[in-house]
């Protein structure tokens, strides 16, 4: 299903579906695009070369 129509949906209807309320979802989708920005200004690695994550 396209963004353009869950965003159609009602609050019931967009919750029954992502399992989240609508403002807990929008609010994810900020983090992820401060993240991708933040990827963007350093080059493409989401992580810091000297950080080690397993």
């Amino acid at each position: 299903m396209k963004w353009e129509a869950v965003n159609q949906l009602s609050t019931e209807e967009f919750c029954r579906l992502t399992g989240t309320k609508k403002s807990t979802f929008e609010d994810m989708v900020k983090v992820l695009q401060q993240l991708r920005d933040k990827k963007k200004e350093r080059g493409g690695s989401l992580f810091y070369q000297d950080e080690k994550h397993y």
